[in-house]
């Protein structure tokens, strides 16, 4: 794994753990949308830490990770989009059909990923201390997968690391790395 990847997932790790009165005295400038989901976020970064791990870890091994030099035009726009991104509205997800949900998934697990590895450079949010928007970004990150798997397991009647969830976990492992490897079984 990266040096900027396992910093990001350990900052995260503390960033949620941290009381939300103390962190909204340190970080007044907050996303609106995920102050309330920051518990689903938490969660969920704690069921995923083993599978996050493990594909950051392979993907530094494989030299595919995200570098400076092909941070440029439409990749430094979709990360600006990446970082303001809020979790998804009421009801917002029960129009969509299951095979659709599951590739939903998909792209959310896939830009975590890429938020883990991105370069600091593309990091900041105007009028915002990087550190925040990282933390902020990640945070509606986890609770777009949170929003996404608790639907699918509601839609499919299985529990969170099976299913639709099990399927997108092992379908993004091998886009990321194009190899057979680890999901994230129910109870890790």
């Amino acid at each position: 794994m990266s040096l900027v990847s396992r910093y990001r997932l350990s900052f995260l790790s503390a960033w949620l753990a941290v009381d939300a009165r103390t962190r909204a005295q340190v970080s007044p400038r907050q996303m609106a949308g995920i102050v309330g989901r920051l518990g689903q976020a938490r969660a969920v970064q704690e069921w995923l830490q083993p599978w996050l791990v493990a594909v950051l870890s392979r993907r530094e091994r494989l030299g595919w990770t995200l570098h400076p030099p092909v941070w440029r035009g439409r990749l430094a726009g979709q990360m600006a989009e990446a970082l303001t991104r809020e979790p998804f509205g009421v009801g917002e997800l029960d129009r969509w059909q299951t095979g659709w949900m599951r590739y939903l998934l998909e792209g959310e697990l896939a830009r975590l990923v890429w938020l883990l590895e991105a370069p600091c450079v593309a990091l900041g949010c105007a009028g915002w201390e990087r550190w925040e928007g990282v933390g902020w970004a990640l945070a509606g990150s986890l609770a777009r997968v949170g929003q996404v798997a608790r639907a699918l397991e509601e839609r499919e009647g299985v529990w969170v690391g099976q299913g639709g969830t099990q399927a997108a976990l092992e379908a993004v492992w091998r886009r990321l790395t194009r190899a057979q490897g680890p999901g994230v079984a129910a109870g890790q």
